[in-house]
């Protein structure tokens, strides 16, 4: 959002955000607004808010009395480093992206169950979610089959989704593979999901591929709940 463009946007949030903006205009200060998740409540004024297209959570300074984990909220950013929590989005709605990972380079070669991607999503207990899966696999030899799981928290945890790709067709060609599951958060907090990779038959060599014209995604949608 531009301050410039839309100036009657802050009282959507209140006299605070309202406050903060102008402040910032008045200093000739550079602010940003994102939309994030909760991730951990530190205290009434303070939270740990992931940021959408991030990884990892920052503090926030909380403006908005109450929120909880899962919540998803709109956070200011004013140089040089401060973050508020200024207003929250209170409705999830279907096929909301609730976190992703993206990869733009191979993974291999491997022939064993191999870790291919993560992806960390904070979720709210009792609420269906879609995890999807898109990647190109390539072997060295056209002889066999690949096999791809989604699991939860680690290549050891519970198998959520599994998927065969035939690699016995054509050698020197990779081929695309998609595999989405369903799953109901059973507690709020963060949850971890991965994708792994493995030769079931064959004596090939299998690729993971991605490029940044071509890359991998790893993502988590809300459904219902």
């Amino acid at each position: 959002m531009n301050p410039e463009r839309d100036e009657s946007w802050p009282a959507l949030f209140g006299v605070g955000a309202k406050s903060l903006v102008e402040n910032a205009k008045r200093l000739g200060l550079t602010w940003r607004l994102t939309l994030g998740t909760v991730t951990e409540v530190t205290s009434a004024d303070s939270l740990q808010v992931r940021l959408d297209g991030d990884t990892v959570s920052i503090t926030v300074i909380s403006m908005l009395g109450t929120s909880a984990v899962g919540n998803r909220v709109y956070v200011i950013t004013v140089p040089p480093a401060a973050n508020y929590a200024i207003g929250q989005v209170n409705t999830l709605y279907p096929s909301q992206q609730i976190a992703i990972t993206t990869r733009t380079s191979n993974v291999g070669t491997f022939t064993v169950e191999t870790l291919l991607d993560s992806v960390t999503a904070s979720l709210v207990s009792g609420k269906t979610y879609r995890v999807r899966y898109y990647v190109r696999l390539f072997s060295s030899v056209a002889d066999g089959i690949a096999r791809f799981r989604i699991r939860e928290d680690s290549i050891s945890g519970t198998v959520l989704a599994i998927t065969q790709l035939y690699t016995a067709v054509t050698v020197n060609q990779s081929f695309p593979t998609y595999i989405e599951v369903l799953y109901t958060a059973v507690a709020t907090g963060d949850k971890t999901f991965v994708a792994t990779g493995i030769r079931q038959t064959g004596t090939g060599n299998l690729t993971a591929q991605a490029a940044t014209d071509a890359p991998t995604y790893l993502y988590v949608e809300y459904v219902s709940g």
